[in-house]
């Protein structure tokens, strides 16, 4: 325990210290680094009103890539002897270009010891775990296409012809600095990749173009479906360009300062992130006409229309399947006596067949009490892990959670449908209005919806406005 607490200690101290090189470079903040729920975060220091500044970052302390054109390079920007390679890869030779230097990085020492545990490290065996083929796919693809850059990475470099500086460090024809003792090995380079896939952010940063930035201290941040605030690109801070980050909503002291990671899939977030959101309304697993159909018994099928099948794409989400799959089987199936007296009702009833189906040929058995099983089953392992007494690895615990997910997606898609095919039953008049209601409800929720209230052009001000950090309101010339 005394471990734990000096190792969190010493955290909150290179923290800090970061926190105070970016106001010594004019930038400032309203957030400290603490603990939400069990994880580390970023928390509010005072009240704060929709749009306002709670972190506001130099680019020059930010580590970006140097975009589609080197004519409009950024502070921060990777060598321009990388600029032909892959965005990432751009990020991660200059994290390892610093490290090599040897320099006392306040933004890279504030960085975990190890990077996250991603699946591409993952043999076989552990991948089958997450029962998503397409996860296994993308994991595989991931390894092999790590170790191929990394061989073009060697040779943009040693493509470089290098000079001598005064002190005998490398130092590439154009003046970029090169690595210290050679070039970095493979296991380096793919951990400086885990690092930047985890920890990066991209934004368009306005006559620069969009850009990818490793921002210190906003990478802090924890990812949440409706984030508590935005970052954005600002022409207009005190400091010279920044990265700003805003209050998506009010907010209050103590509140905790959340972004998007993106709208994505939970097998996007194990690849790439290393967990598993606890909420994700984008979660979803692709399905198309043919799969309902292909469940269905023949005295149930349709006729195929004049104008073929619907091409979709559909999805399943947490909640049911998206409104668009569900007005096409609407459209496609008839009543199917005694079990389903209207349309709506035989389309929710199909969407339940297939969700069975998936279950079965993911993970045997078949029907609710299996599925119910399986999530308990998944629950327990995981318990076991938390308490240490299970055997599972960081990156095998990660895998079994995606697979927990997608149990958790499949059930909840069951109910969902369940209920609408007996609502639709019970008052076939309402049948329509009822399914209407259903669609609007299945569909992702506004990300930003204190936002999109707001006038556009309030929107847009505030790239180019000054911020006040003493009086914590925008600067008066602006108002």
């Amino acid at each position: 325990m005394l471990t734990i607490i000096l190792a969190s200690l010493s955290l909150v101290s290179r923290e800090d210290v970061l926190l105070q090189r970016v106001r010594q470079h004019g930038g400032g903040s309203s957030l400290r680094a603490g603990v939400v729920n069990g994880v580390r975060g970023l928390v509010l220091t005072r009240d704060a009103c929709v749009g306002d500044v709670l972190l506001e970052i130099p680019l020059t302390l930010t580590i970006c890539d140097t975009g589609e054109s080197t004519d409009m390079p950024l502070p921060g920007s990777a060598p321009e002897w990388t600029s032909g390679l892959p965005w990432n890869v751009q990020l991660a030779l200059t994290v390892l270009e610093r490290r090599s230097a040897g320099d006392d990085d306040d933004f890279l020492s504030s960085w975990p010891a190890e990077p996250p545990a991603l699946p591409h490290r993952c043999d076989a065996e552990e991948l089958a775990l997450a029962s998503d083929r397409s996860l296994e796919l993308k994991a595989e693809e991931a390894f092999f296409w790590l170790d191929t850059v990394y061989w073009e990475a060697r040779e943009a470099h040693d493509s470089v012809a290098p000079l001598e500086a005064a002190d005998g460090a490398p130092v590439a024809a154009d003046g970029a600095n090169l690595f210290t003792g050679g070039f970095p090995s493979a296991e380096a380079f793919n951990g400086a990749m885990e690092f930047v896939w985890s920890r990066c952010l991209r934004l368009s940063a306005g006559v620069h173009g969009v850009r990818r930035l490793l921002v210190p201290y906003l990478d802090l941040a924890n990812h949440d479906a409706v984030p508590s605030c935005l970052y954005a690109f600002s022409s207009g801070a005190s400091c010279g360009p920044a990265i700003r980050l805003h209050a998506a909503r009010a907010l209050r002291a103590g509140d905790e300062a959340t972004i998007t990671y993106g709208e994505q899939s939970n097998a996007h977030f194990a690849l790439y992130y290393g967990f598993v959101p606890s909420y994700n309304p984008f979660d979803s697993i692709d399905i198309t006409i043919g799969d309902v159909l292909s469940v269905l018994p023949p005295d149930q099928l349709p006729a195929e229309p004049e104008d073929g099948w619907p091409q979709g794409p559909f999805v399943l989400r947490p909640n049911g399947p998206d409104g668009a799959l569900l007005a096409a089987l609407t459209r496609l199936l008839p009543p199917s006596p005694p079990l389903s007296q209207c349309a709506e009702a035989a389309a929710a009833r199909a969407v339940v067949s297939l969700v069975t189906a998936i279950e079965q040929a993911l993970w045997g058995g078949e029907g609710l009490d299996s599925a119910e099983a399986g999530i308990e089953a998944d629950e327990q392992e995981l318990a076991k892990r938390s308490n240490s007494n299970g055997s599972l690895s960081d990156r095998a615990a990660l895998l079994v959670r995606v697979r927990l997910s997608r149990r958790r997606l499949l059930a909840s898609v069951r109910r969902t449908m369940l209920e609408a095919a007996e609502g639709f039953d019970a008052n076939p008049e309402g049948a329509a209005a009822a399914l209407s209601k259903r669609i609007r409800s299945l569909e992702p929720p506004s990300i930003y919806p204190a936002l999109d209230a707001l006038p556009v052009e309030e929107l847009t001000a505030w790239e180019s406005q000054a911020w006040d950090w003493e009086a914590a309101a925008w600067h008066r010339a602006h108002q």
